[in-house]
């Protein structure tokens, strides 16, 4: 009789175990996904502020000012460094982080999968 208690309290234990294995596997696989996701956003963002800051028309059209335009023309070969992550909500996206020795702002819109860098900023 203890016997086959302890048998069937393994069973269920087990079942549950398989349960909690698979719902683990499931999510991380999900999160991975969402990363991969994320990451391929921000690539894109980033490409298109390059391709934006070396043509001179474009860069002088999305530069807040004078001042964010002379600068960021100036410093066009550095790469951006200590970038945040998104800091916008649905469809508008916001990113900051170092150009040379000052702080660059990049915000933007994303409709129907397309991104579009409407203004960078000096911070």
């Amino acid at each position: 009789m203890f016997r086959k208690i302890i048998h069937q309290i393994f069973i269920i234990v087990s079942i549950l175990f398989v349960m909690l294995l698979f719902f683990v596997i499931q999510t991380g696989s999900d999160l991975y996904e969402d990363f991969q996701s994320e990451q391929k956003f921000e690539l894109n963002i980033m490409n298109k502020f390059y391709k934006n800051i070396n043509d001179n028309y474009s860069l002088k059209k999305i530069s807040s000012n004078r001042e964010t335009y002379q600068y960021v023309r100036n410093n066009r070969k550095k790469k951006m460094f200590q970038m945040t992550d998104d800091q916008g909500s649905e469809d508008l996206f916001y990113y900051s982080g170092f150009l040379g020795k000052k702080t660059v702002g990049i915000e933007g819109i994303t409709r129907n999968g397309n991104n579009k860098i409407t203004k960078i900023f000096l911070n």
